[in-house]
């Protein structure tokens, strides 16, 4: 299962937004045009189906006005989410959020089946509800209780048909990492971690958690870049405080370093691969080549696309881009930009006529480089208010 549209309106500055998305996605743009957001918008996704939406805002320090357009900020933030499963069939959730409603009027469609909520606004009484594909109730129940984000992160499993339940557990398998610092992935951690956090708080715990196999496999693939190393070690001490030791060797002797010692890059690079040995579904990140030595972008971006999980991470790092083979780059580099309302956009980078023209003679990350962004921006301008031929 994946992604494969994404709409989005009034978040930030995601108004009258939408993004189509493949397997591995890549996005590039002048900073301030919304890459960051977009991230954002999708963890918001995330924990509004995790049913702890205050507490993002709280780990964020955000106000709940916050995630409003600036010009926008009396308006709810609405979404659509497209999904296509092994089988091909086409899925969606949609639904508005509000700080004063929390998640209103969501829907879930899978094959013309609807679940939606529903709210009288008279009684002040909401209502979910099962339609089939021809608008006749299935069944329809009032919600006596509360609940913190989606409807769907309130109700039980058997109350939720088994195909929508996979859009729950798809979407609760999606993790966001456009926080990661190597301060956070230095530290020790005791908390019992599914991953490794959205700044990296948790990696020593989460390198425990999937077990001595696992930590072997990211050792074998860090020995490709950093050849010294041995394996990767958890020591626990009381109240279950966990740290991450590297064994390397050197002239034959073994030495350990603890994580607090071990440089940025390779903190990074294991947090990437532990996460990519995880079972999330999606995996999202910021900047993705930052602390990375440009001899190690190759094989960072290797995992990456081979990787199970759809991915999306953004970049500023033409260097990363040149290691994409063109078919691929043609799919997967999306380009964030705004337009002169401050609303964000986007379109594949190289499907625009000066680019796609450069990538026949030059590199993804050297067409890039090659281009100037700012006068790309006119030139998109310039298409839109072009209109299309008929044929």
């Amino acid at each position: 299962m994946r992604i494969t549209k994404i709409k989005v309106n009034n978040f930030k500055s995601l108004v009258g937004f939408e993004i189509d998305l493949a397997r591995f996605n890549c996005i590039v743009g002048l900073n301030g045009s919304g890459k960051s957001t977009f991230l954002q918008f999708i963890d918001f996704m995330i924990h509004l189906m995790k049913g702890d939406i205050g507490e993002w805002f709280k780990r964020r320090e955000w106000q709940q006005h916050d995630v409003y357009h600036y010009l926008k900020h009396s308006c709810a933030v609405k979404f659509s989410i497209d999904f296509t499963d092994d089988s091909n069939r086409c899925l969606s959730w949609s639904g508005s959020y509000t700080p004063r409603y929390g998640c209103n009027n969501e829907m879930l469609i899978v094959d013309g089946f609807v679940f939606r909520i529903t709210r009288n606004t008279k009684k002040k009484e909401r209502y979910y509800k099962l339609v089939d594909c021809e608008g006749r109730y299935i069944y329809r129940r009032r919600i006596d209780f509360k609940y913190h984000g989606s409807i769907f992160s309130a109700l039980d499993d058997k109350e939720v048909p088994s195909d929508f339940y996979k859009i729950r557990e798809f979407i609760l398998g999606m993790e966001s990492f456009e926080l990661l610092s190597p301060h956070f992935l230095r530290k020790r951690s005791r908390e019992s971690a599914d991953s490794v956090g959205i700044e990296g708080k948790g990696l020593a715990s989460f390198l425990s958690n999937i077990g001595e196999g696992k930590r072997d496999r990211i050792a074998d693939l860090l020995v490709e870049v950093y050849p010294q190393i041995r394996s990767l070690d958890i020591k626990k001490f009381r109240a279950g405080w966990k740290q991450l030791d590297i064994w390397e060797e050197f002239n034959g002797a073994k030495f350990k370093t603890e994580s607090r010692h071990i440089n940025d890059g390779m903190l990074r690079l294991i947090a990437i691969l532990a996460q990519i040995q995880s079972d999330h579904k999606v995996l999202l990140f910021d900047e993705i080549e930052n602390g990375i030595n440009q001899e190690l972008v190759a094989f960072l971006l290797k995992e990456l696309v081979d990787a199970k999980q759809q991915i999306v991470v953004t970049t500023h790092s033409p260097l990363f881009l040149n290691y994409l083979d063109d078919t691929l780059a043609r799919d997967c580099v999306q380009y964030f930009y705004k337009t002169p309302e401050g609303f964000t956009r986007c379109k594949k980078f190289f499907s625009l006529p000066s680019t796609s023209k450069k990538l026949g003679t030059l590199g993804p990350g050297e067409a890039i480089a090659d281009t100037n962004l700012y006068r790309l921006n006119e030139e998109i301008e310039q298409l839109d208010r072009t209109p299309e031929k008929e044929d």
